[in-house]
């Protein structure tokens, strides 16, 4: 089984940039085959989705983002544009 650090290495989150993957591991390990929904904001081009996706064998996920054009449906990965400033 793949480290989450593995299935992000596209993502800005794995080792070679922020690194929040030692982290995020520790705390999201034991949900790895839970069933609920994670929710990420900020999508940029969809790579941490796709990771946590990975991760998380039967976890839907969803990713919010400003920009409609960075929004990713795939499988298991559904996307909504929103924005806080939004009335």
């Amino acid at each position: 089984m793949k480290t989450l650090n593995e299935l992000m290495i596209l993502s800005d989150k794995a080792d070679w940039g922020h690194n929040y993957c030692v982290h995020y591991e520790k705390w999201f390990e034991s949900l790895r085959n839970e069933v609920f929904t994670f929710m990420e904001l900020g999508i940029e081009n969809g790579d941490s989705l796709r990771g946590w996706r990975d991760y998380f064998s039967v976890t839907e996920i969803i990713g919010v983002d400003n920009v409609e054009s960075k929004l990713v449906f795939e499988n298991r990965i559904y996307s909504y544009c929103c924005d806080q400033s939004d009335e």
